[in-house]
């Protein structure tokens, strides 16, 4: 059997609705390999079903007792991407966070990546708006190409918005927490 390649749905708004996803993936008998960019995606490889829970943790300078730390606590470095690091254990086994602080400052970064992109998008939104709203009083035929390329850009504009709000409201909710 290949390989099988999973959309990540969840990431940004929720890591423990993928983490949820993999455990049932592997459950079924297939195991996360590593994390793909350009698909954001998973790939999975086909194993032996496992009764496993899965977790993401954030650690921009991971060194050899960041992952002895978890292996000391019953979890197992699956990969690494950036600063996102993966580990799965036994079902049941207690989380295990190695800094609140890290997590903080990528959401913070993430945060900050998605409103630059949101500033970006919502430029072709009032561009668009603006030229079908002057364009529709004349009935002009490129009142549709207009009325088109406005749902596009409003579409993508939405899609960047959603992840700059969530991580803006996770990085808050961890600095008043901590």
């Amino acid at each position: 059997m290949k390989d099988k390649f999973v959309i990540v749905t969840a990431l940004a708004f929720s890591d423990h609705q993928d983490t949820k996803r993999l455990s049932e993936f592997a459950s079924k008998g297939l195991v996360v390999k590593d994390y793909r960019v350009p698909l954001l995606s998973y790939r999975l490889f086909p194993q032996e079903k496992q009764e496993v829970d899965f977790l993401i943790d954030y650690q921009q300078t991971a060194a050899q007792e960041y992952f002895d730390s978890y292996v000391q606590n019953g979890w197992e470095h699956v990969f690494s991407y950036e600063e996102l690091h993966f580990f799965k254990a036994s079902k049941g086994t207690m989380p295990f966070y190695s800094d609140t602080e890290g997590k903080f400052q990528r959401y913070t970064k993430e945060s900050k990546r998605y409103g630059f992109y949101t500033l970006i998008s919502l430029i072709p939104v009032l561009l668009f708006g603006f030229l079908l709203s002057t364009f529709q009083t004349s009935g002009e035929m490129v009142t549709l190409p207009l009325f088109i390329l406005t749902g596009i850009s409003i579409m993508s504009f939405i899609f960047c918005i959603m992840p700059f709000v969530t991580y803006h409201f996770r990085a808050k909710r961890l600095n008043n927490n901590g």
